[in-house]
Order: structure tokens, then C-alpha cells, then sequence
């Protein structure tokens, strides 16, 4: 495989686009010269100023279990099973 030994990928012709993992056991995803996105071991963060959306069409699972989380839904119930099945 290739090492990049924590240097940054440049994926587009005006290398503003790129992929570095130039700390320990952490992915940065960068678009548009933007820091977008986060990846951890076992989290995948949309950083301020960005956000993951689920096209029509597509579908989000969320696990027995999983939690939904966030200042959007402090305090509120939200009811998937009549959408997603129990």
C-alpha cells in the first residue's frame, strides 16, 4: 500500500480538496480549502459550517439503540418506528 506518513492527499486540480490524517487515528476531510468533516475511530463528525444530507431516494438507518443527539434535540421525543418499523 502507500504510506503517506500523515502528509495531505490533494484530490482536485486546484488542490483545495484533500484528505490528511496528520494526527493520530484521526481522518480530516477538506473541501473547497473548508474543513468539512472528521473521521474517528468510531465517529464520523460533520464540522461547523457543514452538514450530511440524506438525498430523496436514500435511506438513514439508525440501529436499536442508536441515539440521536444534539442543541437541535435536547428535550425532544422523535418516533422512527412508524416510519423505519420497530
Amino acid at each position: 500500500g502507500m504510506d503517506l506518513n500523515g502528509k495531505e492527499l490533494i484530490l482536485d486540480a486546484d488542490a483545495d480538496t484533500s484528505i490528511t490524517a496528520d494526527t493520530d487515528d484521526t481522518i480530516d476531510i477538506r473541501i473547497a480549502g473548508a474543513d468539512d468533516f472528521q473521521i474517528t475511530a468510531n465517529s464520523f463528525n460533520a464540522l461547523s459550517g457543514s452538514s450530511i444530507v440524506v438525498d430523496s431516494g436514500a435511506t438513514l438507518s439508525i440501529p436499536s439503540g442508536g441515539v440521536i443527539s444534539g442543541p437541535g434535540f435536547v428535550g425532544k421525543v422523535l418516533v422512527f418506528s412508524g416510519i423505519f418499523g420497530s
